[in-house]
């Protein structure tokens, strides 16, 4: 049977290079719109929640959620980890993918092909294994990890998937700040994920690197996105396009 297949959509006001961007005009539409739309069409997902904070400034998020019906959960501002955990737990998550609010062109065929490799049901032959037995399911993939792995999907493509036994284990585990705070990148590729016996982790990549953003972290890159929505099709954008 299928895993219940969440994903958890990371928004907050409070950005340091460019506050309240996740609410930016793209096209038309909230930033935070364009990512749900886009991310709501990948075909694996059964659902999805925005995650953000119970800070005063985010409270505009929050009545965005309302208005539009989206599922909205909010916690903590430093306790990511915390956010994701609670989340997955009102939904019912078996299975949790990240995505970031400040990813406007985010591909649902990638998404898909990511929580693939979670669920058993991937057909990707450009992904190596940092630990993985053959046929075993994994705990967690993602087609970025930090240094030294290298990147080929563009910033802004970003997806990463656990079980959320995985999420409950680090919810459990990590004690410092920033295993709480970045706690999918900074956490799961650690040795202790890595000891024998622990995490199955898997690392996508695409046919070449990649150095291109695609992420909207400051004005001049928002106002660049409106005329990629506007111009292509509401189906996913095409990896060849980004390689």
């Amino acid at each position: 049977m299928k895993p219940k297949t969440i994903a958890i959509i990371q928004a907050r006001m409070g950005a340091t290079r460019l506050p309240g961007k996740v609410l930016c005009d793209i096209a038309g539409q909230p930033m935070l719109v364009r990512v749900v739309e886009r991310t709501r069409r990948a075909s694996l997902l059964d659902g999805f929640i925005v995650a953000t904070t119970t800070e005063v400034q985010d409270d505009a998020l929050y009545e965005l959620c309302r208005e539009r019906g989206y599922p909205c959960f909010r916690g903590d501002q430093q306790d990511v980890l915390d956010r994701y955990y609670q989340s997955a737990r009102q939904t019912g998550a078996e299975v949790v993918v990240r995505i970031t609010a400040d990813c406007p062109v985010i591909d649902p065929d990638l998404i898909d092909e990511t929580t693939k490799l979670v669920t058993g049901r991937s057909s990707l032959i450009t992904h190596h294994a940092l630990r993985i037995t053959h046929h075993a399911s994994l705990d967690f993939a993602a087609n970025r990890l930090p240094p030294p792995w290298g990147r080929t999907y563009p910033i802004g493509l970003d997806v990463e998937v656990c079980t959320f036994a995985a999420l409950e284990r680090a919810w459990k585990e990590a004690t410092k700040p920033y295993q709480r705070e970045h706690w999918m990148w900074k956490s799961a590729p650690s040795p202790r994920w890595n000891a024998p016996g622990k995490k199955r982790l898997s690392h996508t990549n695409a046919n070449t690197s990649c150095r291109i953003s695609m992420k909207a972290y400051h004005s001049s890159l928002v106002t660049r996105h409106s005329p990629l929505v506007t111009r292509h099709s509401p189906q996913a954008l095409p990896h060849a396009a980004f390689t």
